[in-house]
């Protein structure tokens, strides 16, 4: 009788974990991400099976590669992973590379071995993305925000290729949505975060001050603006500078003025400065070209149209 009510509870456990058909063949697939000279995938196979490749290229030539592998499972909108070893691998030459070494053991999370486990399933039109909340990301910057967030700012700037970011996509990257983004099928505690129009404000106070980011101490731009809570600002909202070169990173909201920071760029001499204006889309200074053609699509939206007058 033991026997058999224990055999119920595995019954049970493996039904309550069994992939959904329909939701599992749709997430089978290559997942992307992109960055500069390094760039992650994610595989999931039709046999349970995936593998998550972690790239990092030279200049010149060579890289290497580490690949965790494992299994995975999709549960509801969820697709949870389970990673059981690690081959790390020395690339030389050029394409097609030549593999010089690799090296293969049991998977083991540390500071420099590090794979989101959960993802939640979204789709927008022909792309089907994985998205996270966990507070990282593979190239090593702005650690501090999730994929709802960064895919927020990239939104309220007016980024069009949402393909192109730090989260993991699949899908035809010449097929960029045509309807608009479904806010309302994101977490309704990110919802807020994607404006229906831009927040403009102008730079009230900008000093140089030292912070210590991952052991590398650095000196940056500390802004602080006249826009707060009242007019929509939350932190981690990112502003851009409008009569100068700037991407303001916001760390402290009030209700009047907030507080953020920006890399000090010895080589931009036209940062932002007390009296500039800034919004959280992305238009560039107007000392540049006008014919940019992401400057001429934005001004096609009034909001953002109305940026540019005197």
């Amino acid at each position: 009788m033991k026997q058999i009510i224990i055999l119920a509870f595995v019954l049970l456990a493996i039904s309550c974990t069994q992939n959904d058909p329909a939701v599992y063949d749709q997430v089978i697939g290559v997942y992307e991400t992109y960055g500069f000279n390094n760039g992650t995938n994610l595989t999931l196979m039709a046999n349970g099976k995936f593998i998550h490749e972690r790239s990092n290229w030279s200049c010149l030539d060579g890289g290497d590669v580490k690949k965790i592998k494992g299994t995975f499972i999709v549960n509801e909108n969820k697709v949870l992973l389970y990673p059981e070893y690690v081959i790390d691998e020395i690339l030389e030459g050029h394409k097609p590379y030549t593999i010089t070494s690799s090296d293969s053991s049991p998977f083991q999370i540390s500071d420099t071995l590090y794979i989101i486990k959960e993802y939640t399933i979204f789709t927008w039109d022909s792309l089907t993305y994985l998205f996270s909340e966990a507070q990282y990301n593979d190239w090593g910057y702005h650690r501090d925000e999730n994929d709802y967030e960064r895919l927020a700012n990239d939104y309220n700037a007016g980024y069009r290729d949402y393909f192109n970011g730090p989260y993991f996509f699949k899908g035809p990257k010449e097929n960029s949505p045509q309807s608009k983004l479904p806010i309302d099928r994101l977490p309704s505690r990110y919802q807020k975060r994607f404006l229906q129009k831009p927040i403009t404000g102008e730079v009230l106070q900008t000093k140089d001050i030292e912070i210590i980011e991952y052991n590398d101490p650095r000196i940056v731009h500390q802004y602080r603006i006249n826009r707060g809570s009242k007019d929509g600002v939350l932190e981690k909202m990112i502003f851009h500078g409008i009569d100068g070169d700037c991407q303001i990173h916001i760390t402290q909201v009030d209700e009047t003025t907030c507080t953020g920071w920006a890399y000090k760029r010895i080589d931009y001499p036209n940062d932002c400065k007390k009296g500039c204006r800034v919004s959280t889309s992305w238009i560039g200074s107007k000392e540049k070209k006008l014919d940019s053609l992401e400057r001429l699509e934005m001004m096609k939206d009034p909001a953002l149209a109305e940026l540019f007058k005197e």
